[in-house]
């Protein structure tokens, strides 16, 4: 059985997983390249190596980064987090199982490839994802002689059922929003309306503690300036009948 690698994608990572027949003593590890679409390849880093020493000792700074084709991972799986994964939509991996040549040096044995991204199309990405590539130029030898243009997420086909409902939801949350500020001015102006017939009960109230006619007139003519005042803005509130 040869080289295997199987992929499980996560938001902005993937974890790499190998498989094959049991190495030989000369067995060094995995070395993995990486290929962002439309970026150049670039293998791993590992941060051990076999030729500077780790320890707890060793801080941050003195860390000796090594690319896995010479520094192999000596796991049968690695977590990768790719620092394009923001804006780069597919990852190509090249796995090679490296070994220990004789003298010096490592040699590259068995070699497997890994694309995450296409075997976990959604069905509507997957058609759209047909459609574009239809749209290329390809020889009889199958080299590609002009490749389409845009990419398959600029295709009339792909449309996002997620996408659809959170506009549909986002358009029910505004009118929410809406009915809830309409709601609140309302609130508003019913205490306003129960504040100023507050005072019509507060004034008419406290005429009565004073003996001097004249202030008693007074605080009843305020208190029936607030009345007529309260009762023309209640009825003028629609949402009353």
């Amino acid at each position: 059985m040869p080289l295997t690698v199987n992929t499980f994608v996560s938001d902005g990572s993937v974890l790499l997983a190998f498989d094959m027949p049991q190495p030989d003593s000369t067995f060094a590890g995995f070395a993995i390249q990486c290929t962002p679409k439309g970026a150049e390849p670039y293998y791993l880093l590992n941060r051990l190596n076999f030729t500077s020493g780790v320890s707890k000792n060793t801080t941050p700074d003195q860390r000796v980064w090594t690319t896995s084709d010479k520094a192999p991972f000596q796991k049968y799986y690695w977590l990768h987090f790719p620092p394009e994964a923001n804006g780069t939509k597919q990852f190509d991996y090249k796995v090679t199982a490296m070994y220990f040549q004789k003298g010096f040096g490592l040699k590259a044995g068995d070699t497997a490839q890994a694309t995450f991204l296409k075997d976990r199309f959604r069905p509507d990405l997957l058609r759209a994802h047909n459609v574009w590539v239809a749209k290329a130029v390809v020889a009889p030898d199958g080299k590609v002689i002009s490749a389409p243009t845009g990419t398959p997420f600029t295709e009339p086909q792909y449309v996002v059922p997620d996408a659809i409902r959170a506009d549909h939801l986002s358009t029910k949350a505004e009118q929410k929003l809406s009915q809830s500020q309409h709601a609140a001015t309302m609130s508003t102006k019913y205490v306003t309306v129960a504040l100023i017939l507050a005072l019509v009960l507060f004034f008419a109230g406290i005429a009565t503690k004073f003996r001097n006619p004249k202030v008693q007139a007074a605080l009843v003519a305020l208190a029936l300036v607030f009345c007529v005042f309260g009762l023309v803005r209640m009825l003028t509130m629609r949402q009353l009948f």
